[in-house]
């Protein structure tokens, strides 16, 4: 197996090895990809932008961020880690960061991670993206999931479409912090829609 820490059988193997083997992760420099631990907001950044330049969207492989682009957020500068990645998301509306700054160092939460894959989506130009509107059954498929609450519409996309199928208990897990391996699962099963 390619890391330490993913032996075959374990829960989204596949997936993980799906992730390096496009080239849109290594994993950690001492041989683990980072299995059980969380993903934090630059990570993800540059998981999606990798991801863009596999199959081509919105110019990303080609991608120099301009000064404009490094006025963006506070916390992104010129050489920090994941900038060209982060500011490829902002230019493209994927991530908008809040009150100027990106936080790239924050773990990702659930709910955020279905923002950026459901507006990565609309980018890739997978189909129905722009136009879904939830309906009342959809609405009632997690319990910590309402009409109002926060990226509502962008978690409930993402089930429909089958990229997470929330958790046993029937909630989505809505401020939970994201796993590397959940995002692996997540990944693949975008990449299959576009």
């Amino acid at each position: 197996d390619r890391f330490s820490d993913v032996p075959a059988g374990v829960s989204f193997h596949d997936e993980i090895e799906w992730l390096a083997a496009q080239g849109i992760t290594n994993g950690y420099s001492d041989g683990r990809f980072g299995y059980g631990d969380h993903l934090n907001r630059q990570d993800m950044a540059i998981f999606l932008y990798r991801l863009a330049t596999v199959h081509g969207v919105a110019g990303a492989a080609s991608f120099t961020p301009s000064d404009a682009d490094y006025q963006r957020f506070s916390d992104v500068k010129r050489g920090s880690y994941g900038a060209k990645e982060i500011l490829w998301l902002a230019r493209n509306g994927i991530s908008q960061g809040s009150n100027g700054r990106f936080k790239g160092n924050d773990k990702l939460t659930r709910q955020d991670m279905a923002v950026f894959l459901y507006r990565y989506a609309l980018l890739a130009g997978v189909p129905g993206v722009g136009s879904y509107a939830p309906s009342d059954a959809e609405y009632a498929r997690f319990s910590d999931v309402k009409r109002g609450t926060f990226a509502s519409k962008e978690i409930l996309w993402c089930a429909k479409v089958g990229i997470t199928r929330g958790n046993a208990n029937g909630t989505f897990g809505y401020g939970d912090k994201l796993t590397r391996s959940a995002m692996a699962a997540f990944l693949y099963r975008l990449d299959k829609l576009i």
